[in-house]
């Protein structure tokens, strides 16, 4: 399982971030269709925290 990010508009028109845990891209983009109904991009998320 990994990790995704997903890229999609809010019902406001906003570009907002969700996450969800799949096997796949292919899960993922499935995830998000059922979630957000329309969406930007899927991709895998990096989990390595940043030095800031």
């Amino acid at each position: 399982m990994f990790i995704y990010s997903i890229r999609y508009r809010d019902g406001c028109g906003r570009w907002s971030v969700g996450f969800a845990q799949a096997a796949s891209q292919c899960d993922a983009e499935a995830i998000a269709i059922c979630r957000y109904g329309a969406f930007h991009s899927v991709s895998r998320a990096s989990l390595v925290p940043s030095k800031a």
